[in-house]
C-alpha cells in the first residue's frame, strides 16, 4: 500500500525499513471513491493481515480504541493492494 500511495503522490513515513516495528506507516483504511484517480478504496482490495503486522498490533494494543477493527487500521508497509477498481 505504501508504494501505491507514493504512486499517487502521497508520502507515508516509515523508519523501520518495512519490518513492521515502528508503526509510522499506520493508515486508516476507509471505503470511498476517488474520482480524481478513478479508484475505489475498499478493505477487500488489501491483502490479509499477516504475522508481522498482527504482532505489531498485539504489542501496540491499537485495537483497544473504540471503533477500530483489525481490518480498518493497517501498516501500509505490510499490506498489499490486490485490486484497484
Amino acid at each position: 500500500m505504501r508504494e501505491a500511495a507514493r504512486e499517487l503522490g502521497v508520502e507515508i513515513e516509515s523508519i523501520c525499513a518495512e519490518n513492521a516495528t515502528c508503526g509510522k506507516c499506520m493508515v486508516l483504511v476507509e471505503k470511498g471513491r476517488f474520482e480524481r484517480y478513478g479508484i475505489e478504496s475498499k478493505r477487500e482490495n488489501l491483502s490479509p493481515v499477516k504475522a508481522a503486522e498482527r504482532a505489531y498490533f498485539d504489542r501496540a494494543r491499537t485495537f483497544s480504541k473504540p471503533g477500530l477493527g483489525s481490518r480498518q487500521v493497517r501498516l501500509s508497509c505490510q499490506c498489499k493492494v490486490l485490486a484497484m477498481c
